[in-house]
């Protein structure tokens, strides 16, 4: 079955096992660009150190520290394309890292597993200002609910 798994999927969840070895919350994010290479990995920084750029804070979810590492690459043209990038991260995004997503121009979004306390994708039909950037965004996926919900 995990060869089935989309490569951005199997990714996401490699971070959010580290994130869960190195005692924080098991939530993993990574952006592939348009020819679905990976361009960065993240995992939760919450309640551990790690490669981020936030770490041992509340905002030091593994969405946010994904779209940071890319907004501080400078090499000019590099990601010239973001809006074609997709975001996948095991859990639906909060309502700061669905912010983050808008923006920092984001325009896929996958993820795996509902969030039922702080889950917040509903943000993208609620606004106007946010249903102007037309992101997509597709989740959860049964298979890998699963496996988010097991960690």
């Amino acid at each position: 079955m995990w060869k089935d798994v989309e490569r951005g999927f199997q990714v996401a969840f490699e971070a959010a096992w580290s994130a869960y070895q190195a005692g924080t919350i098991p939530i993993g994010a990574c952006i592939l660009n348009e020819h679905e290479e990976v361009v960065v990995v993240s995992r939760n920084q919450i309640f551990a150190g790690g490669a981020g750029l936030i770490s041992f804070h509340q905002l030091a979810h593994a969405e946010i520290n994904a779209i940071l590492q890319i907004s501080e690459m400078t090499t000019p043209n590099l990601h010239a394309n973001i809006r074609q990038y997709t975001l996948y991260t095991t859990m639906e995004p909060c309502p700061l890292c669905f912010g983050a997503i808008v923006m920092g121009s984001i325009r896929f979004v996958k993820y795996a597993a509902r969030d039922r306390w702080a889950g917040a994708v509903a943000l993208n039909e609620a606004l106007c200002y946010i249903q102007r950037k037309n992101i997509s965004v597709e989740g959860p996926f049964a298979a890998c609910e699963v496996v988010q919900i097991a960690m």
